[in-house]
């Protein structure tokens, strides 16, 4: 009973975390409904007011979500789980293929249980803030894809991992080098997999892709192709990111930064990119995901073979007690996630000192604003809210930052 008592305490205290973060950013953009000084010259009244009713707005379903996910998730680790194990066993006699079915159907009921939240989000708060662009037709086929690619990707992964626990009584080391292969093994394909819900036309403003490539050969980047992507079709959201890795890596634009920011801007934006390449910071985020990796599959091991989740929850299958012990220490790490991203915040930094040196502070500084008035971006985030939850510094902070660097 302790240490039913102790898995459940721990996986409360992860969500009672979130939803007293929600609430605690609510709190602290009621509070403040003035323009900082620094935003006034591109945000109105309106904009900022609309802005700050777009957060709560998300806060909100963020925090309701939570709860109705906790209310789902403790049935499930009481009752659920030890069900569908008993369902699996009856039907199929092959273990490896007991747990592919077992994690199949755990998956399924998460994915129905999003599915309405998505929904909402997408046509419901997305549409009132004038962001949405999605239409049902398009948002039914990019559920599709996402269900083909879950199957088929899930099934090489769950197959793999069984089997290796079926073979080795040391698996952890085999699925932490699996993990690994499978985190850069994905990034590698991440352009076909993003070309499957978005057209990608390689870019049509030559001398904005001149001036890219010039930035790009300085700095010693390597870019396959400069592509536009059809973002608009689903939102107005701005953006811009690599995609792939060595010969395949890929600049992506959205065609909705493309019509907001000026050319100056792009580059600016682009020149950030770059200083997480000249920084090496995906390196170093590769590595530092490795090492979260290796702590949580040794630590999945430990849990696994002392029988503490058998006893607990009552089940008997290797899949099911996984299951159990990757919930666990998932809450665990999730109570810890404020230490990777000190981190990311740090190479966000690093990388706007870069572009600051490609081009200059204040074309940083007005892309940044555009981006804040684009997507509506708080301005206003309680301080333990960033700690926690965000990987880049806040707006103002890049600014205040940004400004006092001497270049």
């Amino acid at each position: 009973m302790k240490y039913f008592v102790l898995f459940l305490f721990i996986f409360l205290l992860n969500n009672s975390l979130q939803i007293f973060l929600y609430l605690i950013n609510m709190s602290s953009i009621r509070r403040n409904n003035k323009i900082p000084e620094v935003f006034k010259d591109i945000l109105r009244e309106e904009d900022f007011k609309k802005s700050r009713l777009y957060t709560i707005d998300k806060m909100k379903l963020n925090a309701f979500e939570t709860v109705i996910e906790s209310c789902v998730m403790i049935f499930l680790i009481a009752f659920g789980f030890p069900i569908i194990e008993r369902f699996v066993y009856k039907i199929l006699t092959n273990e490896v293929f007991q747990g592919i079915l077992f994690f199949f159907l755990v998956g399924a009921i998460y994915y129905l249980l999003g599915l309405s939240f998505r929904y909402y989000a997408t046509f419901v708060l997305e549409r009132k803030y004038e962001f949405n662009k999605t239409n049902l037709k398009l948002f039914v086929s990019d559920q599709a894809k996402d269900i083909l690619i879950a199957v088929v990707l899930g099934f090489v992964i769950l197959f793999t991992f069984l089997n290796i626990i079926r073979i080795s009584n040391d698996w952890w080391i085999f699925v932490f080098l699996f993990a690994v292969f499978l985190v850069i093994f994905l990034e590698i394909i991440s352009p076909l997999l993003l070309s499957l819900f978005n057209k990608l036309k390689p870019i049509e403003n030559i001398g904005l892709k001149v001036k890219i490539e010039e930035i790009a050969k300085r700095s010693g980047l390597s870019i396959s192709n400069i592509f536009v992507i059809d973002q608009s079709k689903r939102s107005l959201h701005t953006n811009a990111f690599f995609s792939g890795v060595g010969k395949s890596k890929r600049l992506i634009l959205f065609d909705t930064l493309l019509k907001v920011h000026s050319e100056e801007e792009i580059l600016a934006i682009f020149a950030h990119e770059v200083g997480h390449y000249i920084k090496r910071h995906v390196l170093k985020l590769i590595f530092i995901n490795s090492l979260i990796f290796f702590v949580m599959i040794f630590s999945l091991f430990i849990l696994v073979n002392s029988k503490v989740v058998n006893l607990a929850f009552g089940v008997s299958k290797f899949y099911s007690v996984a299951l159990y012990a990757t919930i666990f220490v998932g809450s665990i790490m999730s109570l810890l996630e404020f230490v990777y991203n000190s981190i990311s915040r740090r190479f966000e930094y690093e990388a706007d000192r870069v572009a600051a040196d490609i081009t200059s502070k204040q074309i940083i500084i007005n892309a940044l604003k555009r981006l804040v008035k684009s997507n509506l971006s708080n301005l206003y985030p309680h301080p333990l809210f960033v700690f926690f939850k965000y990987t880049h510094p806040t707006p103002l902070e890049r600014i205040n930052v940004i400004s006092k660097i001497n270049v």
